[in-house]
């Protein structure tokens, strides 16, 4: 992302605390929304520079922030990161703050409000983010060849663990274990749909349900991580997907054996 830099802000500069508050809340928002750690330092940097402070550096893990100052007092602060999500609205809105910061229509007084109320965006509406659980998981099983009673029973169980999803997240139960368990319900819901008639092909049915859990953009940055030459950060984004994929091949496989168990069959 290329900015041209406003010249008026050259040689005037705001307060080095101000401007370090102001560049590690972009990043916090940023990290924290699903953002790549090597998008996250060259915003802070080109706002750094917007703020008149060239020289700034940035350095950007999955869990913190880092940024100082090339200045008399040697300036340097550190935000912790403790949870991740993905919001893109938040991260588009900070992206054209700091274009907005760089090019002089917008004043350095403004950008901390603007950055408070990005910050405070809610996220979806629940009704929302449920239906739409259900929807990709109807539209997945469609594509993988499921017959309109398996996109219905899948149609379901997306809704119905989205909500159980929704009830983990509340209580702060960890990622692994969240993942693990809902793996393990979407399973035992399709053999359950399955023995009652409402679906037919249980591996489509499954295979569909689990795709809203798939870790597809915690491996996507992880590459680009990397391919940047982010290696710290990349790896912990692979670590962090392959232990999601581990989670939910664990939860799935559980159900599917103790059904061969107990039945003799799938």
């Amino acid at each position: 992302m290329q900015i041209k830099i406003n010249e008026k802000m050259k040689g005037k500069g705001m307060d080095s605390n101000k401007a370090l508050y102001l560049t590690l809340l972009a990043g916090e928002i940023m990290l924290s929304n699903g953002a790549e750690t090597y998008r996250v330092e060259d915003t802070m940097i080109r706002l750094l520079d917007s703020l008149g402070h060239p020289g700034a550096e940035a350095f950007v893990t999955t869990t913190g922030i880092f940024a100082s100052l090339e200045d008399s007092n040697a300036s340097c602060k550190i935000k912790r990161v403790k949870t991740r999500t993905y919001h893109l609205e938040k991260l588009a809105k900070v992206n054209e703050l700091s274009r907005n910061l760089a090019e002089g229509r917008t004043r350095p007084e403004e950008a901390q409000e603007q950055l408070l109320k990005i910050k405070s965006l809610p996220p979806y509406p629940p009704a929302l983010r449920t239906a739409a659980s259900g929807v990709c998981c109807f539209s997945f099983c469609w594509i993988f060849g499921g017959s309109w009673r398996d996109c219905l029973l899948s149609f379901l169980i997306g809704i119905a663990v989205h909500l159980f999803h929704s009830v983990l997240e509340k209580r702060n139960i960890s990622g692994f274990l969240s993942n693990l368990t809902c793996a393990a319900l979407i399973s035992a819901l399709a053999i359950a749909g399955i023995g009652l008639g409402i679906g037919i092909n249980m591996d489509k049915t499954i295979i569909a349900a689990i795709m809203p859990f798939a870790p597809g953009i915690a491996m996507t940055n992880g590459v680009r991580d990397i391919v940047e030459g982010d290696f710290i950060s990349g790896g912990s984004r692979m670590t962090e997907a392959l232990m999601t994929a581990l989670a939910i091949a664990v939860g799935v496989g559980f159900v599917i054996r103790m059904q061969m168990i107990l039945t003799g069959g799938i």
